[in-house]
């Protein structure tokens, strides 16, 4: 982690630039990884929770989803991202599998008493009732567009899931609703 944080930092040597370019990671490093991934999901998943997974599952070859699948609690609807072509390949192992998706749940703090949410891997400037409290949940950004985000729509109901941005785990609706409670939604365009 040193070597990755000094050598892509601006004031990074030369020497600590290359360490990083060099780098390459073990097997043991790469199942570690994968390990705490797991054990995190499992953690806040229970095996009857329905969970909706926004993209980018796995690289890797069939055999390989298929094993981080069965580790994995969970009911898991999945939103295809742009790196998954092994999921693709497994897409019968989803609950279910979409491109775009958008769900009415349970919430009492909304008239109706059901909130939309939007569900798609990338990030989207204007999306489906986006005037009526419904909330834009994706991934693929790593959280590298909150910058952005803040400066020039900061009170959009849309957030960056992806376990990168939240400590590797995955985060639960009430975690949602408590970090959009303070959005008062934002008109980016006009019929």
């Amino acid at each position: 982690m040193d070597i990755i944080l000094t050598g892509t930092g601006e004031n990074a040597t030369g020497e600590q630039y290359d360490a990083y370019r060099n780098l390459r990671l073990s097997k043991e490093t790469v199942d570690h990884h994968d390990t705490m991934l797991v054990d995190r999901w499992n953690e806040c998943v229970k095996p009857g929770d329905r969970v909706y997974h926004l993209g980018d599952f796995a690289f890797g070859n069939d055999d390989f989803c298929n094993r981080i699948l069965n580790r994995l609690n969970g009911q898991i609807h999945f939103i295809e991202g742009n790196h998954d072509k092994p999921a693709k390949r497994v897409k019968n192992r989803f609950t279910t599998y979409q491109k775009y998706h958008e769900i009415k749940i349970p919430d009492p703090d909304v008239k109706g008493g059901k909130r939309k949410l939007v569900l798609f891997h990338y990030p989207i400037l204007s999306w489906n009732a986006m005037y009526y409290e419904t909330f834009h949940l994706h991934g693929h950004c790593h959280g590298n567009l909150e910058h952005f985000r803040q400066e020039h729509i900061p009170e959009a109901r849309s957030m960056d899931v992806g376990v990168d941005c939240h400590n590797y785990y995955p985060i639960s609706y009430e975690e949602v609703k408590l970090h959009m409670k303070s959005k008062i939604g934002q008109q980016i365009d006009h019929h």
